[in-house]
């Protein structure tokens, strides 16, 4: 029981800080929640498909490269968040396997959620004649031994001519160089 005068029913209070003209969600004076001094996990996202269905699909380019001399098939997925190499290929490079600082929680096509707690560094991509070292995450891919995703295609200033199944690739200090997808027009 209250008096009419401290009555709420028709105002908008907020059951936080029990100020007038805001409801909870839309506090101006949220408390930020006291979180143990643990680094939370990434998330991320690799869609993942079959390696024919690839080539059908207009939004990511596919082709075969050299990836430390030995010939693999490379997708350019914009879709992806991290670069990837498959577990398979990835125990080809005899290079060694590091423990990332936190794990990784990555988005699978199948809407499935896959922690990811290695990486592998020293990874040498042969883009027509013009090498990337890089640090990959391992992980299942179907079809493909490499999966460049938006950490590598951003730095690098890389475009993908969807239609032309072509990437445009701009890396710093280097000049700029074309990469042709299969089934390029």
């Amino acid at each position: 029981m209250h008096y009419a005068n401290k009555c709420t029913f028709n105002k908008k209070v907020c059951y936080g800080c029990n100020e007038e003209g805001h409801i909870l969600r839309d506090r101006p004076k949220k408390k930020e929640v006291a979180r143990p001094n643990v680094p939370p996990k990434l998330k991320a996202r690799a869609f993942q498909m079959m390696l024919e269905a690839a080539k059908e699909v207009v939004d990511v380019t596919l082709r075969t490269f050299l990836v430390n001399g030995l010939p693999i098939n490379v997708l350019f997925d914009s879709g992806a968040n991290y670069s990837l190499v498959s577990y398979e290929f990835g125990g080809k490079l005899a290079l060694p396997v590091e423990k990332l600082y936190n794990t990784l929680v990555v988005e699978v096509a199948s809407g499935k959620f896959v922690p990811v707690s290695d990486r592998i560094k020293n990874i040498v991509i042969d883009l027509n004649e013009n090498e990337f070292h890089e640090e990959l995450l391992p992980i299942e891919l179907n079809g493909f031994g490499i999966v460049l995703g938006m950490d590598w295609l951003s730095p690098n200033d890389a475009e993908i001519l969807y239609r032309n199944k072509i990437v445009r690739v701009k890396p710093p200090g280097k000049e700029s160089f074309m990469v042709y997808g299969e089934n390029a027009e």
